[in-house]
């Protein structure tokens, strides 16, 4: 769960991305706060061939770089090795 202060804090999703709000929430909140593990499935989803990460491949790929440089301004490369 995530509290309300701490998306008063870094904002809500960013509506200019299309296919990738929630990467980028979520290292917006990596960031700035630390995360628990839980060994648990909380949430199922599934992929169909009418989400728009599917059906806007182009764009998917162009927002992934994007999020993939937000993630190199925050995190330095050991922080990254280390975490996988």
């Amino acid at each position: 769960m995530i509290s309300k202060y701490i998306f008063n804090k870094i904002g809500l999703f960013d509506d200019k991305l299309r296919t990738t709000q929630d990467y980028d929430m979520w290292v917006r909140i990596l960031a700035r706060y630390s995360f628990k593990h839980l060994n648990l499935c909380l949430v199922k989803s599934r992929v169909h061939n009418l989400q728009d990460s599917f059906i806007l491949k182009d764009l998917w790929r162009y927002e992934k770089i994007k999020i993939q440089k937000k993630i190199f301004k925050y995190f330095t490369i050991m922080e990254i090795k280390k975490s996988s």
